[in-house]
């Protein structure tokens, strides 16, 4: 999802969450489990980001370099 065009750009880079993406009715963009959850095969892995912005990832392993 793109970030929210009203957001100072200075939130781009500030986490929100690190959870799931879920397409479900009940869930509304990212969610994160608790300890005694486990996801779903389908849930998209994703990063949230203060603008609004998600990055979401299905795959069977990732590698982010993170530059500050």
């Amino acid at each position: 999802m793109p970030r929210d065009s009203e957001v100072p750009y200075a939130e781009d880079d500030c986490l929100n969450s690190f959870g799931y993406w879920v397409d479900e009715d009940w869930a509304e963009g990212v969610i994160v489990v608790e300890p005694n959850q486990k996801a779903e095969p389908q849930w998209l892995t994703s990063i949230d980001f203060m603008s609004g912005a998600v990055l979401a990832v299905q795959a069977e392993s990732a590698d982010a370099k993170v530059l500050v």
